[in-house]
């Protein structure tokens, strides 16, 4: 065509209208165009052409197999191919590449290429044909891959989105971390031999990360900020026994085949091999075969930990560590021992460890050192033990340096070994036993003293000890004194024991064989002695006279399931109180396993004697019957609430069934009982009654006794429950007991008490008649003003007493009394005693009878009084007093309403007076006109006596109770004639059986003033009065007393 086709003028009068058909490779056609594009394959095609030759117009259908189109490999192509005005299109294309499907489109500007347009819409390819279109593999496992490619540009710079899913088989060659990524998804931009991640998501079953940063293909780097987020540690670390959540924020840096990674990491809920750490945070850094901790702090309630160090590793494998090299410092506090159980620690050992120290060398061949301290450590019988110990671990053996344990009042001190082999040993180990430390019920005063070595295994262990029994003078655990050894071996696995006591009158022997069934045997001799001494280990407070004789044996032997003794008892006497409790027969106990049988126990003292048949076991409880006549004073010991206690008492006693909540049957009388209770100041006296149990059903039969010279007498029915008495309700008469508190309160009562249970609490209900009552206590009245009273309740010792709950009626309207500084009146009481025996309370009211108040040294006439107890949560009465008086010709009206620490005093007078005057007519009988400016003088004289209010009515009372009389009172007064202020001294006598009444009062100065007044009570409504003033005149009245209601 060419030699026939010439000249321009040709090319552009040439027209084209040519269906074509045929095949070519790409990679010629390229080169007829003069073009290196990356276009190789052979293509078959079909189409026309149409148009000049110097500006073809083509249209074609183009099948290609096995081709290559800007680097990718195709296993086929069909697409459309279009050229005009210089620009070739391949659309609608259709490919088959790397086991996936692609739609493709490119544009070419035709003939010099200086731009072109590459898009790619591809879907499940496989991953590693890809690697080589960006120029680098991160490592991923085969997998699929679906995304779009976009270039448009004279260069090849594609814009890629991709998601790729890892087709689940892992060659072997792919490190284990990246093996465990299942998706991977992002955007990323080719320019330069840069790829510039704008997004990239990466996640494995557990975890996920997001990062964005660059890849320097040409320089072998990269630069990313990311996220890794996990659900699961271990599959980050490739450890299984750590497990936990966390979240890590940082870079990665540096070359593309060994980057560096740091950051800040925070987790939580990690565990390691079972044990629970808590959160934690660090700043770590990283890089292949190394890890930088600056600074890793934890904690987990309590529990606080912090490690600093390294960890290195021969490997070069991103995040493997399979032989680290350990070089750390660490502290930890509030570590929960028990969290240690399922790791080697027994179960059941409880406390709290922290300490400190470093760890450093290889996972097989790790030395460790440092100081541990455990505190509230407890097993077994250990309680609230406290271990301080220096330590260090290499080849397997755990050293405790300086080992020291307290519990209490035992120590253990000494040098350790353990091995990981379980072989043990220890020289030289100080210890110090105090038997009350282990064993709450045992005797506060015994103490075990001396060395112990020990070595071997756990197999076969072997050692000794030697130490010294200790019992402690007076049953306190000072002055302790030798009573006697003990030596203990343990050699070839027989453990041998022997020990005496008190002077080798008490010998023990003993051996075991320390195999699987663990038979063994023991020997007691109890020679004929005193021992006393034992007795006093257990009970306080024994009497002076108390003496022991014993002599007897003991054997029992048994394994590790089974244990058979006896105990005989030869000759045994008891002296306690005066009384002398002797056996009447050799005492016999025996028993086989959990089961103790009483064969024979009677004792006598005198008259009394007390026997005890049957037996009890640990499995079957009870079947015990206690039966005989009993002096009750020795019984004094064993009865903590008790101050004092004598009488006598028959009784018999069945107790059968679990130990917790035995049955019971029997039957007590007393006779002649004294009790002295703590927290009751008066005793129980002459006390007889008798009771029976039927079936834990108490019945108390008839309960009569003295206290507080009255008698009382009980009836009625509970519970036995345990070894308590439970819904119990006893109902009885009190007659004529007299309550005393203190020396100036005194009740005389009478009435029905009940004490019964409710809801678990005892309650004491019922009415009482006050017979006679008489208050003599004073009432610092100027304290009221000055500061507010505090109202306090007696306490009891007695726990049981003192919680008592009261709901008791408190009544009465005659012989009640009230006689003090204040009032000389008779009352009526309508109260109900509330509250608990220890903190009680007042509801109701104390209502006066007439009588009489004193106010400023003036006698009052009582028109109305009485004190309100409304509060029901304390003792808070409100005071309504009227009272009035007649001085120098006028009637002066008193009126007090209100509480002890707020109340309204007012003073009114006929004829009218304001207050000044009449407070100095009540002062130094006259008005304030007629004082001539000596006003200052009755102030002065005020505030002296309310400053000194609490010690002048401390002096006053004590003047009262040496001299007898009814009423002593210093107050100050003021001089008509000079001014000055002195004391004025008021006495008080009641006479010829408190008919008459005698008051005379002086001042005390150089002209003395004084006042006589005399009062004779004809009957309870008239009196005879008569007064000789300062002044020397003489007066008399006669005075009625009406009730109007």
């Amino acid at each position: 065509v060419s030699n026939i086709l010439r000249g321009d003028e040709i090319l552009k009068n040439v027209r084209l209208d040519t269906r074509v058909k045929g095949g070519m490779f790409l990679q010629d056609l390229m080169g007829l165009l003069g073009e290196k594009e990356p276009l190789k394959g052979y293509a078959s095609f079909k189409g026309f052409f149409k148009g000049t030759l110097d500006d073809p117009v083509a249209e074609l259908t183009a099948v290609m197999k096995d081709g290559h189109i800007y680097g990718v490999d195709t296993e086929g192509v069909r697409c459309r191919i279009s050229y005009r005005d210089g620009l070739m299109r391949f659309y609608d294309g259709k490919v088959r590449a790397y086991n996936g499907k692609a739609s493709v489109e490119v544009l070419i500007n035709l003939p010099q290429v200086t731009h072109y347009t590459l898009k790619v819409q591809a879907e499940n390819l496989d991953s590693r044909g890809l690697i080589g279109l960006i120029g680098w593999d991160p490592g991923l496992p085969p997998g699929k891959v679906s995304g779009s490619l976009i270039t448009d540009s004279g260069t090849f710079q594609p814009l890629v989105d991709f998601n790729y899913h890892s087709a689940g088989t892992v060659p072997a060659e792919i490190p284990k971390l990246i093996g465990r990524i299942d998706e991977v998804k992002g955007r990323f931009n080719l320019k330069d031999n840069r790829i510039m991640f704008s997004r990239l998501n990466i996640s494995s079953a557990y975890s996920a990360a997001n990062a964005r940063g660059v890849v320097d293909l040409r320089a072998g780097t990269l630069d990313f900020e990311t996220v890794l987020s996990t659900t699961n540690m271990g599959e980050i670390i490739d450890d299984e026994a750590l497990s936990g959540t966390g979240v890590f924020s940082g870079k990665l840096r540096g070359m593309v085949d060994s980057p560096s990674l740091a950051g800040r990491v925070d987790l939580c809920r990690v565990s390691y091999k079972g044990v629970a750490l808590g959160c934690l945070k660090a700043q770590l850094q990283y890089s292949p075969g190394y890890l930088l901790i600056g600074k890793l702090e934890g904690k987990k309630d309590l529990m606080r930990y912090v490690l600093r160090g390294s960890i290195s590793n021969d490997t070069r494998e991103l995040f493997v560590f399979d032989r680290p090299l350990f070089d750390m410092t660490f502290t930890f506090s509030g570590l929960p021992l028990d969290a240690l159980s399922p790791h080697g620690l027994p179960e059941g050992i409880k406390g709290t460890a922290s300490g400190s120290g470093v760890l450093k060398g290889y996972t097989g061949e790790l030395y460790s050192k440092g100081n541990l301290e455990v505190s509230s450590l407890s097993y077994s019988a250990l309680k609230a033990a406290y271990i301080n110990t220096g330590f260090n671990y290499r080849d397997g053996w755990f050293n405790l340096k300086d080992f020291q344990m307290k519990s209490g009042n035992s120590s253990l001190r000494g040098d350790f070994r353990v091995s990981e082999a379980g072989k043990f040993s220890g020289r030289g180990i100080m210890l110090s036993i105090s038997a009350r430390d282990f064993m709450e019920d045992f005797p506060l005063g015994v103490k075990v003293v001396g060395a112990a070595d020990f070595g071997g295994d756990v197999k076969s262990p072997e050692g000794f000890f030697n130490g010294d029994i200790l019992v402690s003078e007076g049953n306190t655990r000072k002055g302790f004194r030798k009573e006697g050894a003990i030596s203990i071996k343990l050699d070839n696995g027989m453990l041998s024991l022997n020990s005496g006591l008190f002077n080798e009158r008490l010998v023990v022997s003993a051996e075991a064989r320390m195999d699987r069934e663990l038979p063994w045997r023991a020997n007691i001799s109890i020679k004929e002695g005193r021992y006393e001494k034992i007795l006093g280990l257990f009970v306080r407070d024994l009497p002076d006279d108390t003496l022991l004789y014993l002599k007897g044996t003991a054997s029992a032997g048994g394994n590790r399931g089974r244990v058979k003794g006896f105990l005989r008892l030869e000759n045994m006497k008891l002296v306690m109180y005066g009384n002398t409790f002797v056996n009447t027969d050799e005492i016999k106990l025996s028993f086989d396993g959990p089961d103790v049988t009483i064969d024979a126990l009677q004792l006598k003292a005198g008259p009394a004697q007390l026997g005890i048949s049957g037996g009890f076991g640990l499995d079957s409880g009870y079947n015990l019957t206690l039966y005989g006549s009993s002096y009750l004073g020795p019984l004094k010991s064993f009865l903590p609430s008790v101050e004092y206690l004598r009488g006598y008492s028959e009784f018999v006693l069945e107790v059968e069934g679990a130990w917790k909540f035995p049955v019971m049957n029997g039957g007590i009388s007393l006779q002649d009982v004294s009790v002295g209770v703590k927290g009751l100041d008066e005793r129980i006296t002459s006390m007889n009654g008798y009771a029976y149990i039927d079936n834990n059903r108490l019945v108390l039969e008839d309960l009569s006794f003295r206290f507080a010279s009255g008698s009382v007498k009980l009836k009625g029915v509970g519970e036995v429950r345990g070894f308590g008495i439970k819904g119990y309700h006893f109902g009885g008469k009190v007659q004529n007991v007299i309550l005393r508190r203190g020396r100036d309160i005194e009740l005389e009562v009478s009435g029905d008490l009940s004490l019964v249970e409710r809801n678990e609490t005892p309650s004491l209900i019922g009415d009482l008649r006050i017979i006679r009552a008489m208050f003599k206590k004073n009432i610092g009245w100027k304290d009221w003003i000055i500061q507010s009273p505090v109202v306090k309740t007696k306490t009891f010792n007695n726990d049981f007493i003192g919680g008592i709950e009261l709901n008791v009626n408190l009544y009465g309207d005659k012989d009640i009394y009230i006689r003090n500084n204040i009032v000389d009146s008779t009352a009526r009481v309508d109260l109900v005693l509330t509250g608990t025996v220890g903190e009680p309370n007042l509801i109701g009211r104390i209502a006066l009878n007439g009588g009489k108040v004193y106010f400023r040294n003036n006698e009052f006439t009582v028109i109305k009084a009485s004190a309100d107890f409304t509060d029901p949560t304390r003792i808070h009465p409100f005071f309504d007093i009227k009272a009035e008086t007649r001085v120098k010709g006028y009637n002066i009206r008193l009126s007090l309403q209100g509480y002890q620490d707020m109340f309204d005093l007012s003073l009114t007078s006929d004829p009218v007076l304001d207050e000044v005057d009449i407070l100095s007519l009540l002062t130094v009988g006259k008005l304030g006109e007629q004082l001539r400016g000596i006003e200052g003088g009755i102030g002065a004289a005020e505030a002296a006596s309310f400053l000194a209010g609490s010690l002048q009515e401390t002096v006053e009372e004590r003047i009262r109770n040496l001299t007898g009389f009814d009423r002593f009172q210093v107050e100050p007064y003021v001089s008509e004639s000079t001014g000055e202020v002195g004391p004025k001294i008021t006495v008080s006598k009641r006479l010829l059986s408190d008919r008459l009444y005698v008051t005379y009062t002086t001042s005390l100065g150089e002209i003395t003033q004084q006042f006589l007044r005399l009062e004779f009570l004809v009957n309870k409504n008239v009196s005879l009065v008569g007064e000789r003033e300062e002044d020397g005149t003489l007066g008399a009245d006669i005075k009625f007393h009406f009730n109007f209601r």
